[in-house]
Parts: C-alpha cells; sequence; structure tokens
C-alpha cells in the first residue's frame, strides 16, 4: 500500500512530540528518543525518507556531553557533530534541503574546545539556517561570534549565554536583537553575570522587540525597549539592592502588561523604597517571587503600610526569601537577626493592607549547609489568614507538614 510522503510526514510530527519542543527545559534523552525513532523511519523506504527527515532535522542540539554516533557504536564529541552539523547543510539535494528543515538549534560549547575554530564553526552553521525559529547559544570561554550578519526573518524565540564582556559584543547582540522583531521570548544570561558595558537606550529609537512577550536577564537588558504592548512576564537577574532602584528607574517605565516577575537569586530586600520602585515599573503585577525578607519588611508591615498603600493593588501572590545560617540570616553579604515565626505572621497577616487583592503569601527560608528549605505558607482565600509550615527536602522534593 502506498502512503504519500505528506501522510509519513504527519505521523513523524507526532513522534517529535509537539510539546516537549515548546517547553522550557527540552528533554535531552526523549530528543536522542525521538531521533532514533525518525531514523529508523527514515530508512523504511524512499517515501518515508522524504517524509520522515524533514522531522528528524527540524532539531539539533549540540551540547557539552558526548553523545553516541547515530548508529550508537562509538562516542562523538560536540565539536566533530557541530562539524558533521555543517558538511549536512552545506549538501542539499534536490530532496533533501537541510537547511529548510532546521527550525530549532542549541550549541553549547565548553571551554575545552577549540574557541577559534568553533566559532567560525557556529557562525557557518547560522549562516545556513535562515529559517530559525528558535536558537540557544551557550559559551562558557570568551567567545565573540559575529552577529551583524545574520538574519532570522522566523525567529520566534532566543536564550543566549556567553562569557564575554565586551563592549563591542554587547553592542553587536543588542542590535542582533533590534533586527528581529518577531522574538516573543528572550533569554540572555551572562556567564559569570558581568556584562561589557554597552547603553542599550541608545538602541531605542528602532523600537526593538516589539513582539515580546517573556523577557529573562539583566535590569539593564531590558533598557532596550521603549514599548511593551505585550510583555507580560519577566524574570531578572537582579545586580545588588544600591543599584536595582537607580537601574529601574532607567527603563521606559511604565510596563503596564507585566503581570508576572520573578527575581533570581533573591538579592533585594522587600521595603517601602522597593515596593514604590516595583510599582512605579510595573503597577499591574500579579505574581512577585524573589525579594528578600529583612527586618526593613517587619518595618514596613508595621510602620510603614499608609505609604505603600496603593501599591501593586492586583498583586495575588507573593514569594519571600530568606537564608539563614543558625540565628543570622544574610542577604549579598550583610547579615542580619533572622525573622521570628511570630514576627512573619503578623508582617503576612497586614498584607491585605497593602494588596488588596492577595491570596497567597510564601516565605521560603533556606538553611546554609543543609538540604532543607523552610516552608511557610499563608492563605488568604477565606478572608482569614490560614498559615501552613513545612519542611522541603531539596534532594527528594518533598514536603513535610510541620
Amino acid at each position: 500500500m502506498h502512503i504519500p510522503p505528506e501522510i509519513c510526514r504527519l505521523i513523524a510530527e507526532v513522534i517529535r512530540d509537539p510539546l516537549d519542543v515548546n517547553s522550557p527545559t527540552r528533554n535531552t534523552e526523549d530528543w536522542l528518543k525521538e531521533n532514533t525513532t525518525l531514523l529508523a523511519l527514515t530508512l523504511v523506504s524512499k517515501t518515508w525518507s522524504r517524509g520522515a527527515a524533514p522531522v528528524l532535522w527540524s532539531e539539533i542540539l549540540i551540547d557539552r556531553v558526548d553523545r553516541p554516533s547515530v548508529h550508537g557504536k562509538h562516542s562523538v564529541h560536540a565539536l566533530i557533530r557541530a562539524s558533521r552539523l555543517l558538511d549536512t547543510l552545506r549538501n542539499t539535494t534536490p530532496f533533501y534541503d537541510y537547511a529548510t528543515y532546521l527550525k530549532r538549534l542549541t550549541i553549547m560549547i565548553n571551554g575545552k574546545d577549540n574557541t577559534e575554530y568553533i566559532t567560525r564553526v557556529v557562525e557557518e552553521i547560522l549562516s545556513h539556517s535562515s529559517h530559525l525559529r528558535y536558537l540557544r547559544y551557550s559559551a562558557m570561554e570568551m567567545v565573540q561570534l559575529q552577529l551583524s550578519s545574520l538574519q532570522f526573518p522566523h525567529l520566534t524565540e532566543i536564550k543566549f549565554s556567553v562569557c564575554n564582556t565586551s563592549e563591542s559584543a554587547r553592542e553587536q547582540l543588542g542590535r542582533f536583537l533590534a533586527r528581529h522583531p518577531s522574538l516573543k521570548t528572550v533569554s540572555l544570561v551572562p556567564v559569570p553575570k558581568i556584562w561589557g558595558w554597552y547603553d542599550w537606550t541608545l538602541l531605542r529609537e528602532f523600537d526593538p522587540l516589539p513582539n515580546l512577550q517573556t523577557f529573562w536577564g539583566t535590569i539593564p537588558d531590558l533598557c532596550i525597549l521603549r514599548s511593551s504592548e505585550r510583555l507580560a512576564a519577566l524574570k531578572i537577574i537582579p545586580g545588588n539592592r544600591r543599584s536595582f532602584i537607580p537601574e529601574l528607574a532607567q527603563l521606559a517605565n511604565p510596563f503596564l502588561r507585566v503581570q508576572h516577575l520573578v527575581m533570581s537569586p533573591p538579592k533585594i530586600p522587600l521595603d517601602l523604597d522597593t515596593l514604590k520602585a516595583l510599582h512605579q515599573s510595573f503597577p499591574a503585577l500579579i505574581t512577585l517571587d524573589g525579594l528578600v525578607t529583612t527586618t526593613s519588611f517587619i518595618k514596613l508591615m508595621k510602620q510603614d503600610v499608609e505609604q505603600a498603600a496603593g501599591c501593586l493593588r492586583s498583586l495575588t501572590k507573593i514569594t519571600v526569601h530568606e537564608s539563614s545560617h543558625g540565628d543570622l540570616s544574610f542577604v549579598d553579604g550583610v547579615f542580619y537577626q533572622s525573622l521570628q515565626d511570630d514576627a512573619l505572621d503578623r508582617a503576612f497577616i497586614a498584607l491585605p493592607q497593602i494588596f488588596p487583592a492577595i491570596q497567597i503569601a510564601m516565605h521560603l527560608r533556606d538553611e546554609r549547609g543543609t538540604a532543607e528549605r523552610k516552608l511557610t505558607l499563608c492563605s488568604f482565600t477565606t478572608g482569614v489568614a490560614v498559615f501552613k509550615r513545612m519542611k522541603v527536602h531539596f534532594a527528594s522534593g518533598a514536603a513535610l507538614l510541620m
């Protein structure tokens, strides 16, 4: 029985799990299993090969781990796999145009690779991959890709993480983003967490990233935006508490559609000044995660409630953090007396005075040197504050009611 190539392709597309493909944390092992099945389909017949090959080559992952070859006989270094991918993209045929098949590309390089050579290989791979919709690139050494000539008309998501602190590299990256208005998700995670300085506000005149919906990076990275019609979710990598508020003031405030904000790692204390600054930038927040509880939080809820009233009135869920070592807690190198449970409870009970829509408040305390986290959960869904305390063990993920 003859099966049209179009039907073969539809079957193959089911194997390349669309839910996993769109996941923010792509499962590498699942990707390898999918490849094994898809490769087997390409070997059934010419019809199946033409139907399944575009799906097999739609996603390529080159990571820092040596992987088995296609036939599973021996391990292949990431550098060799990158070179083989480039050879494949160079060689198109009337029936197999691999460069047009490639929609999702992940390349992660470690410090053992030949930096100069792998950079040239990656640049040429990208030059052949104009149909990309998703690009993730991570390099653990000083690498400067020449981004100025690259253009991906269909690109909707990029995750970029490099150890390069040069001003020219940062300017190139900013201009690259400005040339891709189709981007909806942008993740810029520096390694280490220090970027070279380039004032991205200079790029606002080009109105970059008009379709951006989700962003992960530093506050200075966010300065590239002139407008925020669609931006709804942020994950911010904060600098330090001294620079946090001045950096927020440099944004094109307010971002009226941002509803979800995570700050990681938690470094910024929750106090009156922080709350007012967040309200100036993101007044429509519904969920907020990543602020730190110190004695200034207790002061806010005891003495500054009236001054804070009106800030973040749509907030329904807040998660605050505390790192402790014995009787002391610390944030950004500063130690203070750990908060007592009764003081924390009183502060939580007062939250609706500032946040009238609040439904859930959580306090996570990490004990230094242990795999244990103490969780205090406060629910306001019944109109009365109801508390639960649990211990969460990192290793097992289990929560024990206290």
